[in-house]
């Protein structure tokens, strides 16, 4: 009983792993993403960086509330 009990705690463990390894990949992914945008944008000039970030900030909070 025990035995089987270690188990099922072992499995479980390492379900959660797996889906925090995948939550931690999709973060690494979006920060990734978010790096390469932030370079991008410091190579416009200064009016093109302002509406590239509102817009960047416009989609973010879109997202966000879906």
């Amino acid at each position: 009983l025990l035995e089987s009990q270690l188990q099922a705690q072992r499995r479980s463990h390492e379900n959660e792993v797996e889906v925090l390894r995948g939550e931690l990949q999709s973060v690494k992914e979006e920060n990734n993403r978010q790096q390469q945008l932030l370079a991008q944008n410091l190579q416009l000039p200064p009016e093109a960086r302002i509406e590239a970030s509102l817009q960047h900030e416009i989609t973010r909070l879109t997202n966000e509330n879906l």
